[in-house]
């Protein structure tokens, strides 16, 4: 009788903690569906521009035809799939050093958790499991960076929206700073941007990091592929711009 009312005991602490979590919902913003054609226009521009911003100056700007001058100029104005932030932003002065994940798909570039933080929408995580469930990502911030106000996911193979459809999208992930559950995320089946404000957070004391992870707990399944992938995660912030 002891151990049954022990249980129930941990039951009953188990249902109020997880009502004191908060639930967040989503910010959209413009949604990303892209073709065939329209990802291969990006993705030449793309390749062309690190081509031409890498330390080997493989090719140079006034080597390139006009129409791709065109491309590669909207790049840089945040259009197409390039994420980051015309002007200055919150990495001005924040930002991730580190981003571990429990699991890769495969081990190479095209599932690295490196993709998940590069302004591409064309590059994503793709974690080992089924749908994704279980897995996580944790991002790593210096005690001296400025502090987090938002996070900004986009959900899915972005590449194009045939892709989109066919692999998996996360559905409900957990917030975690630290070891501390903070809220449950709840993502919208959508290509379009969304954006999480959370209180602002940074490390404690400058000699720590502060380490904010999200684990998947639910997924939209792919109509053809059980792998998932998330394409982006960006953040923002406030102190100095």
């Amino acid at each position: 009788m002891r151990k049954v009312l022990n249980f129930l005991l941990l039951i009953s602490i188990s249902l109020v903690n997880a009502q004191n979590i908060e639930t967040l919902k989503p910010k959209l913003g413009s949604e990303n569906n892209y073709s065939k054609a329209a990802f291969e226009y990006w993705k030449k521009a793309t390749d062309l521009l690190s081509q031409i911003d890498n330390l080997k100056n493989e090719i140079h700007y006034s080597e390139i035809n006009l129409s791709n001058k065109k491309a590669i100029d909207s790049l840089e104005m945040g259009y197409g799939p390039s994420t980051k932030v015309v002007g200055c932003s919150y990495y001005c002065s924040g930002g991730p050093y580190k981003i571990v994940s429990s699991s890769l798909l495969k081990d190479n570039q095209n599932c690295s958790e490196q993709n998940i933080h590069d302004f591409n929408l064309f590059t994503g995580w793709i974690p080992k499991s089924e749908n994704g469930i279980g897995e996580s990502i944790s991002f790593h911030f210096k005690g001296e960076a400025s502090r987090i106000n938002a996070i900004v996911i986009y959900n899915g193979n972005i590449k194009t929206k045939e892709l989109w459809k066919n692999n998996s999208r996360a559905k409900k992930v957990k917030l975690k700073i630290d070891t501390k559950t903070i809220a449950i995320l709840e993502l919208k089946d959508t290509t379009a941007s969304q954006r999480f404000e959370i209180e602002p957070i940074q490390a404690t004391t400058e000699d720590q990091d502060l380490v904010l992870t999200l684990e998947i707990l639910e997924s939209y399944r792919g109509a053809k592929y059980t792998a998932l992938v998330i394409s982006e995660i960006n953040f923002d912030g406030i102190d100095d711009h």
